[in-house]
């Protein structure tokens, strides 16, 4: 199964129950769906092919991870610990 479709179906069957609890955060399905594909629908929209996410392990990653995934672009995680100079190194 993939991602979008486990997104859409988990949604349909269970909008309010909890699908991520990350430390303080909850999200619910429906809430990821929707934060998710509204990210996903921008980069289709806007022909955009490859995204790097560089962000803290929060949230706010999966939903951008789950919303490149689900636009079947290329994703590059990038570790938030990472050096500049290893930065500089994975982007190029």
């Amino acid at each position: 199964m993939d991602i979008k479709k486990f997104l859409l179906q988990n949604a349909q069957k269970y909008p309010y129950k909890e699908a991520v609890i990350f430390q303080d955060s909850k999200i619910n399905f429906s809430q990821l769906k929707e934060l998710s594909f509204k990210l996903s629908n921008y980069l289709l929209d806007n022909k955009i092919k490859k995204v790097a996410i560089f962000l803290p392990n929060n949230l706010e990653n999966l939903i951008s991870f789950l919303g490149v995934f689900s636009s079947q672009d290329t994703t590059i995680p990038l570790d938030f610990m990472l050096t500049e100079e290893e930065l500089i190194h994975l982007i190029n």
